[in-house]
């Protein structure tokens, strides 16, 4: 296999690896995803478990909360899921915010100024959402979709990138990494300890910091 294989297959498993992310917190995942999920993160965490902790725990989290599920049949399992996504993130009384205006504004309300700014930048950048789409620009859904294409180098050309290297970092950076870290926190505030959500969570978080390292230490891996 040629270098430039390598390259294209590790990005091809960072790409699916997000948009793996991205569903989970879209809408209530199945018992199936997070196997998947753990499956394919697993192996990573390992090799950095000293570098990045999080990853490491956030699967060691994920297979406790798999236990219990794993008793159920699959329709019950994935009906116990649906019910605690619901809670967590539509219902409760202190729901868990899963956009970048409600985890960093005071008011907690959508459509803030991180809603501004991410569609900036997807527009000075040529990617628009698709039209009448439920889902918000600065949700964590949006946000992952978006930074898979900038690292997926069969549809780069569909982006206005000037300088392609540098823009998944900047928005990283300036994007994702400036919220999901309060997501996180809240999230284990309002969650029990045991709950499949802050484990995927944690390997949300975990995950991140990996790309942030790769993209760091080796840009053109964009």
């Amino acid at each position: 296999m040629t270098d430039l294989q390598q390259q294209n297959d590790m990005r091809k498993t960072r790409q699916t690896i997000l948009r793996w992310m991205a569903d989970l917190f879209a809408t209530a995942p199945t018992r199936q995803q997070l196997k998947v999920l753990l499956t394919i993160l697993n192996p990573l965490a390992n090799a950095m478990a000293e570098e990045i902790p999080q990853l490491r725990a956030g699967c060691e989290l994920l297979e406790k909360a798999l236990i219990p599920l794993q008793t159920l049949s699959e329709p019950e399992a994935d009906l116990n899921l649906n019910r605690e996504y619901t809670r967590l993130f539509c219902l409760s009384r202190h729901v868990v915010g899963t956009t970048a205006s409600v985890i960093l504004t005071p008011q907690r309300l959508n459509k803030r100024e991180p809603w501004f700014e991410v569609r900036r930048f997807y527009r000075k950048h040529g990617w628009e959402p698709r039209a009448k789409t439920p889902v918000l620009e600065d949700s964590l859904s949006m946000e992952l979709t978006f930074f898979a294409l900038l690292i997926d180098s069969e549809e780069e050309s569909l982006l206005e990138l000037p300088e392609p290297s540098k823009v998944p970092l900047q928005f990283l950076t300036d994007h994702l990494l400036s919220w999901v870290p309060e997501f996180v926190r809240q999230l284990k505030e309002a969650a029990p300890a045991s709950s499949p959500f802050v484990a995927a969570a944690l390997l949300l978080e975990g995950y991140l910091e990996v790309e942030r390292t790769l993209l760091t230490l080796s840009p053109e891996a964009a």
